[in-house]
Formats: structure tokens, sequence, C-alpha cells
């Protein structure tokens, strides 16, 4: 029995009862009970048979002095220890307790300090040894025989004709060892049993009966340190598991690899017939990642295994949530072909708390990796920045200067019509600077998170036909087709579509070959304002549309390579549709090339969905 505790206390009187199977049959061992330290106070917490009066519930064992020294006994040697006898019970028969300390634990503390510090109580036994005599004696053989039953100077059993029989005639002593105790057992020849001889074969009969009595519960002893033993190789299996567990979850950080030998040797151990790992993404959703054994049905209840969790019945589908840092990583579902009790499900969410800190690795390891990946590439594409605006900076200045010196140095000799040449070029040198230095400067107050609007209600139909033409030096070498329905409203910031457009134009007039016609169009689109550059270049292909709106990104197709730019433009045109509450997208323009549509909410507090009326525009980026 007191194997079968692993040192526990806190069983209740069913789970003792079938902890302890049937009691002897000749009822040496009346009553089992369990008695939990309080104090000074060793209590009755639960009792075999359930509620017996010999050891009633609530009753505190150690009132009686004689009885503290035995528990405190029992504590400091961590062995069992025998009281002196008593009148234990209603009946009052004469009686000893057997006490075994429970630490808590199945092993015993090494110290006696340690073993006083963490007693929790005891499993206590009540030994009499009248029903023994009783049940190997019949009523003849009682009248021949008298036995008596000593501890010391106390009397445990004295058969009746021991009290009426003076002489003792063919007497026999034998010493039966119980624990720290000796208790020797006295027969002889009862007064009229036999004339002169003593009555051998009542004698032996006597003898054999009680040693058989020994022998029983001597089996039932053995029996129990076998299962004990067994339940001990058990624990020491399971705790082996968990030690492995251990270095095996921390050899990798790749699920893959772990989850595998991990699974294996858990179903292995508590005879798993089915289990799952579910992970937690990043919106908190459990995704199973890797299983063994068939599905557990729509239908089926699945039980919760918390700390408090007594067992769980074979067949059954349980869960342990698997916590990190307050957070749930994860789940570990399963099913096992037999009965788990208390310390198998601590076995198992010891393990789970393992597998959680081995998940929760993992996902850090990842993001970590991501984090690293993406400032990888921050860093490579403001490397290719730099190298654009540097050469885009130094193309325009050349130019300039150029131009501007051969001017100077040659203003007689050059005719009107090179002179206009050059100072057009100047200008249009001086345009394309000029959008590259207010570009640097709201990325610069983009990074500052300085970048403002005021958005108020305008007219985009004037808007932009005036912005169309202040980049007509852009747009000279194209055909420029405006297609504005008149009093189109929008609630925007003139600045920031008079910067959005510039960059659509600019792009257009960048990638679209020169002679082919670029259509500028705004036009009422259900509840919104639309604004759309369209040109006959080659496009954008399908897989880039929303990429392009990024930071420093530029296409890899030919036609970029043979143009210039920064690849901050059409992010800063993202990053004023967000602060307008509008949204931008790019499709495929009617010819082929490209189509930029930008649009913008009518009234105050209106935010652009996707759903565009007319004609579609997909990915739009919002």
């Amino acid at each position: 029995m007191n194997g079968l505790l692993d040192g526990a206390v806190d069983a209740d009187s069913p789970s003792l009862a079938r902890l302890a199977g049937s009691l002897p049959s000749n009822g040496v061992v009346g009553t089992l009970a369990l008695a939990k330290v309080d104090g000074t106070r060793v209590v009755v917490t639960s009792t075999v048979p359930a509620g017996s009066p010999v050891l009633p519930s609530g009753a505190d064992l150690a009132a009686v002095p004689a009885d503290r020294a035995a528990f405190d006994l029992a504590r400091d040697d961590g062995m069992a220890t025998v009281t002196d006898a008593q009148r234990v019970g209603p009946a009052g028969e004469m009686s000893a307790l057997v006490v075994y300390p429970e630490y808590g634990s199945p092993a015993i503390p090494a110290t006696t300090e340690d073993r006083r510090v963490q007693v929790r109580g005891y499993l206590v036994g009540v030994v009499t040894p009248k029903p023994v005599v009783e049940i190997s004696l019949t009523g003849e053989a009682l009248k021949a025989t008298a036995v008596s039953i000593t501890d010391g100077t106390d009397v445990l059993y004295a058969s009746p004709t021991a009290a009426a029989s003076r002489a003792r005639r063919s007497l026999v002593q034998r010493s039966v060892p119980l624990a720290n105790r000796t208790w020797i057992v006295t027969a002889w020849a009862a007064p009229g049993a036999v004339p002169s001889h003593p009555p051998w074969w009542a004698i032996a009969l006597g003898l054999l009966a009680l040693l058989a009595s020994a022998a029983a519960l001597a089996a039932l002893l053995r029996a129990a340190s076998v299962e004990a033993r067994a339940r001990e190789a058990e624990r020491a299996q399971e705790v082996r598991l968990i030690a492995d567990a251990g270095p095996l979850l921390q050899q990798s950080l790749d699920l893959g690899e772990l989850l595998p030998d991990f699974a294996v040797q858990l179903a292995g151990q508590f005879e798993l017939d089915r289990l799952g790992v579910a992970v937690a993404n990043d919106d908190g959703e459990l995704v199973d990642t890797f299983s063994i054994g068939p599905a557990p049905g729509a239908s089926r209840v699945v039980q919760q295994i918390g700390p408090t969790t007594a067992e769980v019945e074979a067949g059954q589908d349980f869960v342990i949530p698997l916590q990190r840092t307050g957070r749930i990583v994860g789940a570990l579902r399963a099913r096992s072909r037999r009965l788990l009790e208390r310390p198998q499900l601590a076995s198992l969410r010891a393990v789970s708390d393992l597998l959680a800190a081995a998940l929760g690795n993992a996902q850090l390891y990842q993001r970590e990796q991501e984090t690293v990946r993406r400032l990888r590439d921050l860093d490579r594409m403001k490397l290719s920045f730099l190298s654009t605006v540097s050469h885009e900076l130094r193309t325009a200045v050349a130019a300039i200067e150029g131009f501007g010196s051969l001017l100077v140095e040659h203003w007689p000799t050059l005719g009107d019509e090179q002179r206009r040449e050059f100072i057009d070029r100047i200008a249009r040198n001086a345009g394309s600077l000029k959008r590259l230095v207010d570009d640097l400067l709201d990325f610069a107050r983009l990074e500052r998170h300085a970048l403002t609007v005021s958005p108020r209600l305008v007219s985009l139909s004037e808007l932009v036909r005036e912005t169309v033409e202040q980049f007509g030096s852009l747009l000279e070498q194209h055909r420029v087709a405006l297609d504005i329905k008149p009093d189109v409203i929008a609630f925007t910031d003139p600045d920031a579509v008079e910067r959005i457009l510039g960059n659509f134009l600019s792009n257009a007039a960048k990638y679209a070959p020169p002679d082919t016609a670029i259509t500028v169009t705004v036009e009422p689109s259900g509840s919104r304002a639309l604004l759309a550059v369209s040109d006959q270049g080659p496009g954008i292909p399908a897989e880039e549309r929303t990429r392009i709106f990024t930071r420093f990104y530029r296409s890899e197709t030919e036609a970029t390579h043979r143009t210039r730019g920064a690849g901050i433009g059409l992010a800063i045109v993202k990053e004023f549709a967000d602060r307008l509450n509008a949204a931008v997208a790019v499709d495929t323009a009617e010819g082929g090339g490209a189509r930029f549509v930008a649009l913008f909410p009518t009234e105050p507090g209106v935010l652009v969905d996707a759903d565009v009326a007319g004609r579609p525009v997909p990915d739009l980026v919002e």
C-alpha cells in the first residue's frame, strides 16, 4: 500500500479503497486510513472501510503522547513504526497502529532534518490479533488450548481459557517481529485438556493456524511490494523520459525534425494510440502540425487536463494546453489505451511543459529569422537606393552644368535654335532634379513620421487639369489626352493630389515610348472620385502590382533597367493615399500598358473600399 501511494496523502476514501484492494480475510488489518499532518496534529482524512468508527474521519491520532512518539519515530526513521497496545474503536478491542510516513514523493528524504520538514502525513493500519486467533482455531480447540499475545507487559489478546488457567502446562512461545516491536505468542494446555500430558496436537494446530494467518499477511505484503516495484519501475521510466525529452527537444529548432522522435517515445511510454501536436499561429489559432494515429471524430468529447485532474479513462481523448510565458503556444492531443492516473498525468504535464518551451523557442527563432531576412532586404534596398539617388543627382546636375557652361562660353556663336535647345534641356533636367528632391524631402518626412495632409473639398477636375499643365515639359514627347469629367468633387489635399499625379505622369513618361498616348482620366466612381493615368508602355507584371508601392522596390523588367529611378515615388504615393483615406492600384490599360488609379473619398469620414463601381480595378492597395 505504501508503495502504491507514491508518497501522496490526498487520496479520498474511494481512491484509497481501490488502491488497497481486499483487506486480509483473517481480519488482522481491519482498518486502513490516511492521516494528514496539520501543525502538531495528525488528522484522519480518508478510511477503508469508509466511515469506519475505529479511525473516524477528523480524529487526531497524535493526541495521545505515546502515539505521538510513534508518529515522530516513523517520521524521523522513514520506516514503519508500531504504537503501544491500546483499546481502539467502539468494541474496545486491544490493537496497535502500524504507521507509515508519507513525504509527498516515493523517495524518502536523505536526512532526518529533511524528513521532518517534508513529511506530509501517514498511512495508518489497525492491527488486531484477536480475529486471527478466533478465525484460526475452532471453538473446541480454544477450549483445550490457552493462547495469549503480549507486547512487553501489555496483553493484546488472551483466550477465555487463558484467564482460568493458572498452571501453564506444555507451554510453547514464539516471537513475532512487527516493525520496531516484538509480540510474544504463548500457547499452553487449558484446564481439562489432558490429565497429565500436554495436548500437543492442539498447540500445533493453533500455531499452524497462526502461522497460516501470518503467511497470508506476508503474501499480501509481497503482492503489494511487487506491484509497488512495478509502479516504481514505471515511474522511473517516466522520469527518464522527462529527462531525455529536454535534450531531445533542444537538438534543433526545426519542428519537423523534433516532433517525430518525441511523439514515438511519448506514445510508447504511455501506450498512446493517438497523438497530435497543434501550434498557435500569429492570429492565436491552433493549427495541426503533427499527428500519429487516427484523428478523433467530430462528436468525440475531449477532456482537458489540468493540475487537479485525477485520472483519464482508457480510450478517452484528452488535450493538454501548451503554455509559454502565460500564453498558449500549442496543444497536445492524445488518447491512451490504458487508465492514466495522477502520477502519469503529472509526467505528461511535465513533458508538455518541455514541448511548450521547444515550440516557443522555435517560434521565436522563426520570427528572428524573418526579421533578419527583412533587415537584410532593407539594407540591400537602401544601398541600392543610395546608389540610384546619387546617380540621379549626378546625372541631372552634370546636364545642367554642362549645358549652362556651353551657353556661357559659346553664347555669341550659338544660333537661336541651339540656345533654345540647351535652355530646354537645362529646364527638363532641373525639373527632374526638383521632382527627385521633392521625393527625397517627402521620404525624409515619412521616416520622421512628419508627412501630413490637410484634406478639404476641392474640384478634382480643375486641380488635375492645372497639374497636367505644370508637367507639360515632362510630357512633351508624348500625346497627352485628357478625359476629365466636369465638377468632380473630392475630399482631399491639393498638394498630395499634385504629388500623386506627378508620380503617375513621371512613371508614364519614363516607360511609355515617345509619340505614344498618355491618358489622364477624372470621373465619379460611385461615392468616390477616380483619377487614372494610362500609358502604352510595357505595363506592370501581375505579380508585382502590389509590391511596386513598397519602399525602394523597382521591377526587374528590362524596361526598368533602361530607366532611372530611386524606388520611392510610388511608396510616397501609397503613404499619401493612406493619410487621405484613399486607395491606389495598378492594372492593365486598354493598349497593353499600365493604368495607375487613385480613388478619393468625396466627403469627410468616408473610407474607400475595394468594390469599385463601373470598370473593375483589381488589387487595390489600401
